[in-house]
């Protein structure tokens, strides 16, 4: 056992995708002071926040969308590009265009649709043909890519999205959240083989299984369908992602097979989470769980904790990067 946790860490740190995991927290630094000298001001007249994007890039448009409407109080909504109707777009709107590498055709199409200076780019390339079709670009400076899961451009997009809406948004917003979550990414991955032994411990003790389910609440529903994706197209493990509560709803019958579900759990809807869970195990006997969350949950085979913080970003990044 103890020679397959050392053989698994090994093989891990030497992927590409746990090393720009492990580069989070410094461009996430690093962006903050960029953002801090960033001018916002122009685009304080704007009465609706249009998001557009498409893969990861819909899911870091989708999660600020959450936060936007729950946190921050803001009129503002996720679209991917087919789905906008550009007939319908409004002078005093903003449309932000999100793209790691600025050349996405479909965005750059609707980009050349809207002749309206309310454009913003954020995109991780200084030269791309978004950031020139923009009247101004925030830049992730995440580096180059080289995984499939691009965690470190995932984070910076949602990173860069809550701190513009936060700048936007009539209702005051402490600016320390901001440092405290970047204190977070500090701790939480300075002990890198500490997080990897916990994990890879996990990994050896899991039985065979077929299929992968995540369960997760509201603020969490974008990060889970970004793992449902990042799964999907590293493993090709068939994997499906739902809400608790509508996986009692037909989608638990994936579980006719050898399966392993990961729950998201948050502390505001606790109780309602671990009844599914719960109610599943009556049902099915076949499958393991891996909880994530502030504080552990017993129903659970495994559980990994979040270090506990009133701030929830905290929590939502932690979950990104587990």
């Amino acid at each position: 056992m103890g020679l397959h946790i050392d053989n698994l860490i090994e093989k891990a740190n030497a992927t590409f995708m746990l090393r720009e995991i492990f580069e989070t927290d410094k461009i996430i630094s690093k962006l903050k002071q960029s953002l801090e000298n960033f001018n916002f001001i122009e685009f304080d007249k704007c009465k609706k926040i249009h998001l557009i994007g498409n893969g990861s890039s819909f899911t870091s448009a989708k999660s600020c969308e959450i936060f936007g409407k729950e946190v921050f109080d803001v009129d503002i909504e996720a679209t991917l590009p087919s789905f906008f109707d550009a007939e319908k777009f409004s002078k005093d709107s903003l449309l932000v265009f999100i793209s790691q590498s600025g050349e996405t055709k479909n965005l750059l199409k609707l980009s050349d649709l809207i002749g309206s200076n309310n454009k913003l780019a954020i995109t991780n390339s200084e030269q791309s043909s978004l950031s020139k079709n923009c009247c101004k670009t925030i830049y992730l400076s995440c580096g180059q890519e080289h995984s499939i899961a691009s965690t470190k451009c995932v984070s910076a997009e949602i990173f860069a999205l809550l701190f513009f809406v936060s700048k936007v948004s009539k209702k005051l917003f402490p600016e320390d959240n901001f440092a405290q979550l970047v204190r977070f990414l500090d701790s939480f991955l300075q002990d890198r083989e500490k997080l990897l032994l916990k994990i890879s411990k996990i990994v050896c003790n899991l039985k065979d299984f077929e299929t992968i389910s995540i369960l997760n609440g509201k603020f969490d529903d974008p990060i889970a369908k970004e793992a449902k994706l990042k799964i999907t197209e590293t493993s090709y493990i068939p994997t499906l992602q739902s809400p608790f509560e509508e996986y009692l709803h037909g989608h638990m019958a994936i579980l006719n097979k050898k399966s392993l579900i990961l729950c998201f759990f948050n502390q505001s809807d606790l109780l309602n989470q671990i009844e599914t869970l719960k109610i599943l195990k009556t049902k099915y006997k076949d499958f393991q769980t891996i909880g994530f969350g502030q504080e552990s949950v017993f129903e659970c085979d495994y559980f990994i904790e979040i270090e506990q913080s009133s701030n929830i970003f905290c929590e939502i990044f932690g979950k990104l990067l587990l």
